[in-house]
């Protein structure tokens, strides 16, 4: 099962949305664009960031408006040679790399590691195995964007829950 996700255009039929979240269920979960709105995808095997994903707010950085999280339970890939990420990636089993993907009309090659190219990432990345994020771009730019923790996206805490207790 593949699911292709528009970030302009609503999910398409058998994805699950409700308050700004759409859950992928035993796919993949494909994506790229312009995000208008906050939105979190899960995705319950692995997802490829086809192109640019970005907020249509003309900036990287989250707002009340726009925010944005991709969760997998295993890979993340991103799959263009030059390619701009706006957001939380969170891969929960596995690892984020770079993978240049050549697509035909019914399947998409893989062309081993882009070993060229740029990965801009303004957000934060979580990942279960430690490497290297943008494994496979000659220019990584990463940095963090602190507005996450005032707007993010839907579903995720917002704040942490803090209990004070003593000792008797």
């Amino acid at each position: 099962m593949e699911s292709r996700i528009s970030a302009l255009e609503p999910p398409t039929e058998g994805d699950y949305r409700e308050g700004g979240v759409i859950f992928v269920n035993e796919g993949i979960a494909r994506i790229s664009g312009t995000l208008r709105g906050r939105l979190t995808l899960v995705c319950s095997n692995v997802i490829y960031v086809h192109d640019d994903l970005v907020y249509a707010n003309g900036t990287s950085l989250a707002t009340e408006d726009d925010s944005l999280a991709i969760i997998a339970l295993n890979e993340i890939y991103f799959c263009a040679k030059n390619i701009s990420f706006n957001g939380i990636v969170f891969s929960q089993n596995k690892s984020i790399n770079g993978l240049f993907m050549e697509s035909s009309p019914y399947h998409l090659v893989n062309k081993g590691a882009s070993d060229k190219g740029t990965f801009r990432l303004t957000g934060t990345t979580i990942t279960a195995i430690p490497n290297e994020v943008s494994n496979g771009f000659l220019d990584k730019f990463n940095a963090f964007d602190n507005y996450l923790r005032q707007y993010p996206p839907p579903q995720l805490p917002e704040k942490p829950v803090l209990a004070a207790w003593s000792l008797f």
